[in-house]
């Protein structure tokens, strides 16, 4: 009989690569376990902290009675800031209340749709990577980066990719932080995404 080196009986009886089916479930598992573990992090324990100096500013222009006057008292106490995320909270507070635990959850809700929006985002990234091998000047002008990027992956795991990077985005103690804060930072990141 003849003998087969071992390396060969290894790779007859290594396990396959999952299907593109398979790679889609577990993606879209990993993305479901991202928004809720994710959404539980920015909520959990949202009145446990006191309000912060710079927490006290964003509500107190946000409390005032009229959008005229919430963008007069935003420029005066956040000066070089936008009126957007005090015009928002207004509204936010009109609608849930201005408890504490109720001006932060617009933060952690902003914090949650964030994660989904890195998930597209990152899918869209990929395959405009993929499809950038197609013209070897925008190639080119991508950079270094972008083509080990392209070449690391294949056509399939654009989803799996996205995924992945959203579940590392949820577990981000920073973006955890800026999401249970009664400032602008997750409402500007989600509009930055979101654009």
């Amino acid at each position: 009989a003849e003998t087969r080196p071992a390396f060969l009986t290894f790779l007859k009886t290594a396990p396959r690569a999952p299907s593109p089916a398979q790679l889609r479930t577990l993606a879209i598992a990993t993305l479901a376990v991202a928004v809720v573990a994710g959404g539980w992090l920015r909520f959990a324990n949202l009145g446990g902290r006191q309000m912060s100096a710079d927490e006290g500013a964003s509500w107190a222009s946000a409390a005032a009675p009229t959008a005229t006057a919430v963008v007069r008292l935003e420029a005066r106490l956040n000066p070089g800031k936008l009126a957007v995320n005090a015009l928002a909270l207004h509204v936010w507070m009109s609608a849930c209340g201005d408890s504490l635990a109720a001006m932060r959850s617009m933060s952690a809700a902003l914090g949650t749709l964030s994660i989904l929006l890195v998930f597209f985002v990152t899918r869209e990234l990929v395959e405009i990577s993929q499809g950038a091998t197609a013209d070897a000047a925008v190639l080119h002008r991508a950079g270094p980066a972008a083509r080990r990027i392209r070449y690391a992956l294949s056509d399939r795991d654009g989803t799996a990719v996205a995924a992945l990077s959203a579940l590392v985005f949820a577990v981000n103690l920073v973006t955890i932080k800026y999401s249970q804060e009664v400032r602008m930072y997750a409402l500007m990141l989600a509009a930055s995404l979101a654009q």
